[in-house]
């Protein structure tokens, strides 16, 4: 029963704000939110993606310190999410107000946010800026839930200066790490290459993605993801090798699965 005007000055009228303020800062926001042209629509016209624009109209005419989504973006289709994204990064650095987003979608919080707090159990396991938490993951449930696709993990020990697991050993050069301790290795799939000599492995599946492809394979018994050029010469049932860049490997302890130095 009100219009998307009356919706977006909602909040002001409540506080009792002059008329002429309400006016004013109500086409402040529908400026940014580009909502100009539907003031006088009523939500049933508009469509998702209106709808949400004017629900963020509404909160960030109210001039608050700080602003609080919560997974403002759930009831949006793919195509939708994708246009919304970037219009609420555009409108974050345009407003330049402290903006705490909560959702589930890691893809979201990895594009948009300057710091994210990973939560668990009402925990928060880690809070770094994005791309610190996906190069440096803190916890295995870090690892498995910033990136798509998560971080692999293969569980094994140190055995003398390699790390030894189901199917596999693979030489460490120069380790700290403490012989006969269970560890998880974690690594992302870009930093996996097939090799002439490596990790022995199985390709399951080949997934072309366009500018490349995403390979499932299986080392031992355990799945691994591996980025590779689109045309990458692989194929199911196939036997490879696979080389790891030590570099970017990240050791769990397989019981806490809390990051350990190496």
């Amino acid at each position: 029963h009100m219009t998307v005007g009356d919706n977006i000055g909602f909040g002001l009228r409540m506080h009792r704000r002059p008329k002429l303020e309400i006016e004013r800062r109500v086409k402040e926001g529908a400026a940014l939110l580009q909502l100009e042209r539907f003031l006088d629509r009523y939500p049933a016209q508009l469509s998702g993606g209106q709808r949400q624009r004017v629900a963020v109209a509404r909160a960030i005419v109210m001039d608050a310190p700080v602003l609080l989504m919560d997974e403002p973006l759930s009831n949006l289709d793919a195509l939708l999410r994708l246009q919304a994204r970037a219009d609420l990064k555009r409108l974050h650095r345009e407003v330049r107000r402290t903006t705490v987003y909560v959702t589930h979608d890691q893809v979201e919080a990895m594009s948009m946010g300057d710091r994210i707090a990973v939560m668990r159990e009402g925990v928060i396991e880690q809070c770094e800026p994005p791309m610190r938490l996906y190069d440096h993951p803190a916890s295995q449930f870090v690892g498995g839930f910033i990136g798509s696709p998560p971080m692999n993990f293969l569980g094994g020990a140190v055995d003398g200066n390699a790390f030894v697991g189901d199917g596999f050993r693979l030489p460490l050069d120069g380790s700290r790490l403490e012989a006969g301790r269970q560890l998880l290795l974690g690594i992302r799939a870009e930093q996996i290459a097939f090799a002439d000599q490596g990790l022995p492995a199985k390709v399951m599946v080949v997934e072309p993605l366009g500018s490349n492809a995403l390979v499932t394979v299986v080392v031992g018994k355990t799945p691994v993801k591996v980025e590779a050029p689109v045309d990458t010469a692989v194929r199911p049932d196939q036997d490879v090798h696979l080389a790891f860049d030590l570099a970017h490997v990240r050791w769990m302890d397989a019981t806490s699965g809390n990051a350990v130095d190496a």
